[in-house]
């Protein structure tokens, strides 16, 4: 399950050259303030590109996106997404949602997110966006708060 708004915004922000912060706990954040609505940024496709291609080459067969729908745009977004992964593998779902943490922090799936308040509380996560701006995003700007800390087993 991947936490939609979270895992690209990050992406976003580093491919955009914005600032990311690595915490002492080993997970990568963006300081892009998340309001009430949503906007379509040049990176967006692109960070969507990159995290289909990672899904492809490490074999996962389905991804459940979870969107707000409170946040304005997240239709839009939705199917900006369903787009992009049209008639590709793995297969992707894109569910609008009133409790996105709760769900996430919920599910005994392996969740993608950096949001404290649901990592705290999930079984099994995994630090995403961490994993493809280290991987295909050479140039990210990133402060490293953790003064090389390892990332937690996860």
């Amino acid at each position: 399950m991947v936490d939609g708004y979270n895992v690209l915004l990050t992406l976003e922000a580093a491919l955009s050259g914005g600032v990311l912060l690595l915490g002492r706990d080993g997970v990568l954040r963006d300081l892009a303030a998340m309001s009430a609505h949503y906007r379509r940024v040049q990176a967006t496709r692109p960070a969507l590109e990159l995290l289909a291609a990672y899904f492809r080459r490490t074999g996962v067969t389905r991804v459940l996106w979870c969107l707000d729908r409170p946040v304005a745009n997240s239709g839009r977004l939705k199917r900006l997404i369903e787009e992009t992964v049209q008639g590709i593998e793995p297969e992707w779902t894109v569910e609008l949602t009133d409790r996105t943490d709760a769900l996430l922090a919920e599910s005994g799936c392996i969740v993608a997110s950096a949001d404290s308040a649901i990592l705290d509380r999930c079984d099994r996560w995994v630090n995403l966006a961490r994993i493809l701006v280290e991987a295909s995003i050479a140039d990210a700007w990133i402060v490293d708060f953790g003064q090389g800390s390892q990332t937690p087993d996860c």
